[in-house]
């Protein structure tokens, strides 16, 4: 029976495996970046568009003056081809002395519309005279808008209304349609030292930003004696109308029997804007499992909760992550344990880095071994539609991943596309912090060995071997298709996946029939001598020469 089990897992595995790949499109690094400027430690993507975190760098104003730790957040833009760009650096619009050590971009959102960065550190001025109401570390939050021109322009700074020093207000940040979260992970709450808040905000009719409630630690879950690990509001992760809070009570010092809590907290918000909890999430094994709900995200009706693999006692342990589903009650159940199939990733699988999103789930270990040590890796894991379980399909790595790339630092997903930083701490390289995007493509079934060794000839199936698939990614780039007579081509199944494709020549093959219907681009197509019984064109509006002689079209 335990090889029967095993049998069908490698079959599962296999066929997600060929189901979808993920490939290497490019290294971002922007050239102003120095070592040290944390680049990459906080991602965010949104469709086009992606945000990336140097909450370390440096700033010069007045032509000579350094502010330390000022901090900076760059924009990148995906064309056409799948390539990312850096279109926009963002930073303070009035930046001066007061912003040293603000660290702007401690945290990172992003959606097609807005742009969120927190500056944990930022201190509060007084309007009238701008000097220091409090000593630092209230924190704020700056808000971009995108114009007509693309264009990313700071529109406001927001701050918790009872806001004080040493909050961090901005520590962590998610933004939703005209929703915004905001974690101020040191605030007080009725007394209690560094319990934490979550403020929401909402963008009103005339285009501000409004605190529209804030969001505390339930009080039945508020423990005597307890010291405050990691407070409420650590952790953010919001879905359309949902959003997940992390929260670790440690144990209660006057009760040596009492052990440390590792729990995630779900809420919903209403048609009027409020968000009410729906439930608290307790992993299965949560005492035994470290920081539990120090890295979360939520799509769907999936959460993904990841704890840092250490125990008690502080012995390293093997990181864990934890799947939670919705049921048609609307009950949030613990549904699998993922531990990664490496021994060597330790305890840094889970502990900085996850994401879920389409199907797929991601989990950084940049301190994974088993590429060279502390190289680091990102494993991928997918559902299955007919087990419900999450089976690990790939391990990514980058192309140059050597000893201490720490890889898999930060992460972030999106429809299909996904970054993932390198942080290089031990690098003496002054290039030493990367970001990398992936593209996450299924695979289109090609049916004719010949054809498919002609794309391989043509080095445009990139797995350089016949074997019936080829990678989406590798065709969506082909405009054009010239292929040489008498290559023994019977079957162009397959190139429906080709949808940019606008020039196909294949003459004086074997096609017999030919489904152009999704090829919508095209403008010339040339089967001029084959064994043409039938071809579909319907949908190619742009086609404007079309050779079909010499076959046997009626």
């Amino acid at each position: 029976m335990k090889k029967l089990s095993l049998t069908l897992q490698f079959i599962f595995f296999t066929l997600f495996l060929n189901a979808q790949t993920i490939s290497e499109i490019n290294k971002i690094r922007p050239t102003d970046l120095v070592k040290g400027d944390y680049f990459g430690r906080n991602i965010d993507i949104s469709g086009n568009y992606a945000i990336v975190s140097a909450p370390n760098q440096d700033q010069i104003i007045n032509g000579n003056q350094t502010l330390k730790h000022a901090g900076a957040a760059y924009i990148y833009h995906k064309d056409e081809n799948g390539n990312w760009t850096e279109i926009q650096k963002l930073g303070l619009s009035n930046i001066s002395i007061n912003n040293q050590y603000d660290f702007f971009a401690s945290s990172v959102a992003i959606s097609e519309k807005y742009a969120v960065v927190g500056a944990t550190q930022a201190i509060t001025l007084n309007p009238e005279n701008h000097e220091n109401i409090n000593e630092g570390e209230t924190g704020a939050v700056y808000i971009y808008e995108k114009n007509a021109s693309g264009n990313w322009l700071q529109v406001q700074k927001i701050q918790g209304s009872d806001s004080r020093t040493g909050d961090q207000f901005g520590f962590e940040v998610a933004v939703e349609d005209d929703h915004i979260l905001v974690g101020a992970i040191a605030h007080t709450v009725n007394e209690i030292l560094y319990a934490g808040a979550i403020y929401a905000f909402k963008r009103n009719n005339n285009g501000v930003w409004e605190e529209t409630q804030k969001i505390t630690k339930p009080v039945k879950d508020e423990r005597p004696n307890s010291r405050y690990g990691f407070p409420f509001g650590f952790t953010i992760a919001m879905d359309e109308n949902r959003a997940i809070f992390g929260h670790i009570d440690n144990q209660d010092l006057n009760d040596p029997s009492d052990i440390t809590r590792n729990v995630a907290f779900i809420y919903e918000r209403n048609d009027n804007g409020i968000w009410s909890e729906i439930q608290k999430l307790i992993p299965s094994d949560s005492p035994q499992s470290g920081s539990t709900g120090l890295k979360l995200d939520i799509q769907g009706d999936y959460i993904i909760a990841a704890a840092q693999g250490y125990n008690r006692s502080g012995t390293d342990r093997l990181g864990v992550a934890f799947v939670f589903k919705r049921n048609e009650s609307g009950i949030w159940d613990e549904t699998q344990k993922i531990t990664p199939s490496s021994q060597q990733v330790g305890p840094s699988f889970g502990s900085t880095s996850v994401s879920i999103d389409n199907g797929l789930i991601a989990i950084g270990a940049y301190l994974d071994d088993s590429k060279g040590q502390n190289a680091g890796s990102t494993y991928v894991y997918t559902l299955s539609e007919s087990t419900g379980i999450w089976l690990e399909f790939q391990q990514v790595v980058p192309s140059d991943i050597q000893t201490g790339t720490e890889f898999g630092w930060g992460l972030a997903m999106s429809n299909s596309d996904m970054f993932i930083s390198a942080w290089n701490s031990s690098s003496t390289n002054q290039n030493s912090e990367t970001v990398y995007s992936y593209k996450i493509c299924n695979t289109t079934t090609i049916p004719d060995r010949n054809f498919e060794q002609w794309l391989v000839n043509e080095n445009i199936d990139s797995d350089g071997t016949v074997n019936g698939i080829i990678n989406n990614c590798d065709v969506e780039k082909i405009k054009e298709l010239n292929i040489l007579p008498l290559q023994g081509i019977s079957n162009l199944t397959g190139i429906s996946a080709f949808h940019n494709l606008e020039r196909l020549n294949i003459p004086e093959n074997d096609l017999v029939t030919l489904d152009l219907s999704n090829n919508t681009k095209l403008t010339s197509v040339n089967v001029f001598y084959n064994f043409l019984e039938y071809i579909d064109i319907t949908n190619c509006s742009e086609l404007v020469s079309l050779n079909v002689s010499d076959n046997f079209l009626n």
